[in-house]
């Protein structure tokens, strides 16, 4: 009997306890499974925070952008580069710059000698001499004939040899004020043995192909002068992305840099479009104009790299050191409460889209908390 009374009770006390057990859990509140990834707390000391140099921050609202990475090169126009010559054959005199060196517009470069100079002073002055005389004897057939002096035939011989001697003045005028020879001076007497070899365009002499005293001829590049202020970027893009540019009004943005220094990053914007894929690379050449004229960190040719910015949007997201990456998902840690003993963080896995300028995108919805920042992974991965 006592045995079945002992066994009524235990089983009365078990009921009991299970009845109470029921109550308290509907009265605790529920828990959103749905933000958090996992249960457990991560505890940090407010020692180990400072020392490992630990940082909280908030969710910010950044401009993500869909980006397409390309290289390309830094490309003179039509206009910012040009190759010197002489327009005569002869020897080297002198050179005024070195390589290197920047020069204006019309700045004399070097200097070439020449017998052939002298001769064709000489040829202008003779037949400047016949020109002056065929033009005084033509003007007077012209009056004669007027005045059924001469004959028709006569008048037509002094205006035939007038325009040929005419015609030939005005070349050889020409020829002098191509080689920067005053016509005027050479008339006067004054002859020169040399010719200056100027430059047409602003900008940096980036080669120097002559010495002294070496023989030339118009077919030979003596310098070579590029401005860095009239370069422009081509790049070369996939075939696959081409579809992905605009230009004209809707121009997309390009980021670009050397790839030794890739901290300094210039802008420029989408001007022309390809209509041509090269064979070989696959790739379609795209012109961009550059906004910062003065490139003084960049050479013709260079090699450059590039992004051009496809999209943009405003949404929330976290630096990059905000995030550890456990197994094929991301986590951050969410503070869950402080105190005098620390900080409890809670690890949350979270869905993340575009990464732009150190920040990741979050597109899970995550509670307004501080957020562990920096030093994530000095906190265990489990």
């Amino acid at each position: 009997m006592k045995t079945i009374k002992y066994f009524s009770l235990f089983i009365l006390c078990t009921i009991t306890i299970f009845l109470a057990s029921c109550g308290n859990k509907t009265n605790n509140p529920q828990v959103d499974a749905s933000a958090y990834a996992d249960s457990a707390l991560v505890f940090i000391t407010n020692e180990q925070f400072n020392a490992m140099g630990m940082e909280l921050g908030t969710l910010q609202t950044i401009p993500f952008r869909e980006t397409l990475q390309v290289n390309g090169n830094i490309v003179s126009s039509t206009k910012g580069e040009a190759q010197i010559t002489s327009r005569i054959a002869g020897t080297v005199k002198s050179i005024i710059n070195e390589l290197g060196d920047y020069v204006q517009q019309g700045a004399t470069l070097l200097t070439v000698e020449s017998n052939e100079i002298v001769s064709l002073q000489q040829e202008f002055v003779n037949i400047a001499a016949r020109y002056s005389e065929a033009k005084s004897a033509f003007e007077r057939a012209a009056s004669l004939y007027s005045d059924s002096i001469i004959a028709k035939k006569d008048f037509i011989a002094a205006e035939s040899n007038y325009k040929s001697l005419q015609a030939q003045y005005q070349g050889v005028k020409q020829q002098l004020n191509l080689l920067h020879i005053n016509p005027d001076n050479v008339l006067n007497g004054k002859f020169q043995s040399s010719i200056n070899i100027v430059s047409p365009i602003n900008g940096y002499i980036t080669q120097r192909n002559c010495m002294l005293g070496e023989y030339v001829t118009p077919d030979k590049n003596l310098m070579s002068v590029v401005n860095n202020n009239r370069a422009f970027l081509q790049l070369n893009v996939f075939e696959k992305d081409i579809t992905k540019l605009t230009d004209g009004e809707k121009a997309q943005v390009v980021k670009f840099y050397n790839h030794n220094n890739p901290e300094v990053k210039y802008k420029a914007h989408i001007s022309k479009i390809g209509r041509a894929i090269d064979p070989e690379l696959r790739s379609i050449p795209c012109v961009a104009v550059i906004d910062q004229p003065d490139l003084t960190h960049f050479v013709n040719n260079m090699y450059v790299e590039a992004e051009i910015i496809i999209s943009e949007r405003q949404t929330k997201g976290l630096p990059e050191e905000a995030f550890i990456i456990i197994g094929n998902s991301q986590r951050i840690y969410i503070l869950e409460k402080q105190d005098d003993n620390g900080l409890y963080f809670r690890p949350t896995t979270v869905k993340t889209g575009m990464t732009s300028d150190k920040y990741t995108e979050i597109l899970s919805t995550i509670p307004e908390r501080e957020i562990l920042v920096k030093g994530v992974y000095n906190l265990p991965s489990e």
